[in-house]
């Protein structure tokens, strides 16, 4: 990219919550905390990076979504163990390479698959009805890369979760938090991210069919974009 359109790209406005959320994960990637690690209660640490509690508050919810970190009642929030980051050999196999990504998306396919089909049998009237409900705001989100990851990364919870088989679940998690790191930069484009709206929009109505077949398609083909995104920013 030349200097030019670097300079003639707009300067994007990062929110309060957004700032304090790198902040924190900032803390964790440098070892100020480590995973298993109580954070700060809300108030101080709102005093130590002098913002309001509210932000604190949406930093918190939004890393939790993600997985990086816990809330546990009535003791505080926690820095999460992921397995998949802490899954070495997974991630040795990977690698880093495109033929490696190719890979890692093709297990997704095959597992994200296998739990659409067992989702579209098993999912409750409220969680298509929650489904429905994070679709509304995502069209809005296209140009907020970050908060679009926390309706996603929900959306996708509720899918996992109501397949109701944990072994499929916990490998759907892994291979996701291991593609999260490759499609960072193709997240950043609304025209991805206008894709991935519609992609989910024809999960959910496959979800509401009852369908095994089509939601098992709907998946799949959705996995199939994300690759050609990601692989289309990295060439």
């Amino acid at each position: 990219m030349s200097k030019n359109e670097l300079l003639g790209r707009p300067i994007k406005r990062i929110s309060i919550a957004d700032q304090v959320a790198r902040r924190i994960l900032s803390l964790i990637q440098t070892g100020g905390v480590a995973p298993g690690d109580r954070l700060l209660p809300e108030r101080e640490l709102a005093t130590s990076l002098q913002v309001s509690r509210a932000s604190v508050r949406e930093a918190i919810h939004a890393l939790v979504i993600l997985g990086i970190l816990e809330a546990r009642q009535g003791s505080g929030v926690f820095v999460s163990r992921p397995e998949a980051v802490n899954d070495r050999p997974l991630r040795f196999v990977i690698g880093s390479s495109v033929s490696g990504l190719k890979k890692l998306y093709e297990a997704r396919v095959e597992v994200e698959q296998s739990i659409g089909r067992l989702a579209a049998l098993r999912i409750s009237e409220d969680d298509l009805s929650r489904l429905r409900e994070l679709l509304n705001p995502q069209k809005a989100l296209v140009k907020d890369p970050v908060r679009f990851r926390v309706n996603d990364s929900e959306f996708h919870d509720i899918i996992w979760k109501s397949a109701d088989n944990p072994i499929l679940e916990k490998v759907a998690r892994s291979l996701h938090a291991l593609g999260l790191e490759r499609r960072s930069v193709a997240l950043e484009t609304p025209k991805v991210l206008a894709r991935s709206c519609q992609d989910h929009r024809d999960i959910v109505a496959a979800l509401a069919d009852r369908d095994p077949s089509a939601t098992a398609a709907a998946m799949a083909a959705h996995m199939q974009n994300v690759l050609k995104s990601t692989r289309k920013r990295e060439v």
